[in-house]
Formats: C-alpha cells, structure tokens, sequence
C-alpha cells in the first residue's frame, strides 16, 4: 500500500493547522568528517568508530554554535553516536546556558516521561539522546532536530526528522 509522500503531508499541513506535517528548513555544516572511514555493522556505521570521530569538544561546540546561529529559541532533539556522547552533547549545551537533557534507554521510564512533560511544558529546552527516540515519541513542540551521528538508514533519518515534523497551531517550519 503506497501511502501519501512527506510533500502531500506538508501541503495537507499547510491547509489543515495541527493536521499532517510542518515544512523544513534544512542546514548543513562543511566538514572534514569522512564516513568513508567507518565501518558497518548489520547495515548500520559502527558507533565505536563514531564516537572516535564525533565526540570531540570541538565537533560538540560547532553543533551548538550552529544551533545557536540557526534557532537559538527552539525546543529541540539532538541524536548522538553513543551514552557518553548524548552525555557529552547535553553537557556543551548546559555549559553554554542552554538546558539540555540527555536521556537513554537505561534510565527509568517515570524520569523520561517527566523530562519529555518538561520538554513539551518549555522548561527544559533539549534533550540529547541515542536511538531511544528515533520512533514512538510524541513531543509536538520539538521544532528543530539535530544530527549528530550519521546514519546509512534512510528509514532512520526519515523516522529521527519525524520527531519534529508533527504540525501544531504556530508552528511554521521544523529546522534539521
């Protein structure tokens, strides 16, 4: 069954406030970083060799200059290569006066549903995490999603962008 496309949604969006999806607005970094390196593993980069790559301060520092540049006020979703990177991400942010969560799939579901109600409530602005959203989550008011990993999964991607791509009254557009 071939359903409607990403565009038919965003044009449905456009009609129907808080119905189908929000457009994008896309931004890109130059870098240096080359996944031609990396290795994979059941069709997917190795994290390790990720993270040998990926968590740096500098690297983690330009992802939140470039938030700050893009959409310095919006509640946001951040997917990292690994538990330390997530860690590592959500501290950059802290450290820069911007509150940013991280959670994982090891911490206790209550403390992620309260830290989720604060996302949505605007207490908390960010949450940085690892494959623990990239389906399943419900949070309307994300409207920027931010990649720091790659992936060879055009699902994934399609599913992590989906975190921000639900439409609400007001909201315009997702950044990625």
């Amino acid at each position: 069954i071939v359903g409607p496309s990403v565009a038919d949604l965003i044009a449905w969006g456009k009609q129907h406030t808080g119905e189908g999806l929000c457009g994008y607005r896309y931004f890109s970094v130059q870098s240096s970083i080359d996944t031609g390196s990396l290795h994979s593993r059941a069709g997917e980069f190795i994290a390790e060799e990720q993270a040998e790559i990926l968590d740096k301060p500098a690297i983690i520092g330009d992802a939140v200059a470039e938030f700050r540049k893009h959409c310095p006020d919006r509640r946001f979703i951040t997917f990292a290569v690994n538990v330390a990177h997530a860690a590592h991400v959500a501290e950059s942010y802290r450290d820069q006066g911007i509150q940013c969560v991280n959670l994982d799939g090891t911490m206790d579901k209550r403390y992620i549903k309260l830290v989720l109600a604060d996302l949505e409530a605007g207490v908390v602005q960010g949450v940085s995490s690892v494959n623990l959203f990239l389906e399943g989550l419900d949070v309307s008011s994300i409207n920027c999603v931010q990649w720091l990993r790659a992936t060879k999964s055009r699902v994934v991607k399609m599913q992590g962008d989906g975190r921000g791509l639900r439409n609400e009254p007001g909201k315009d557009h997702l950044v990625i």
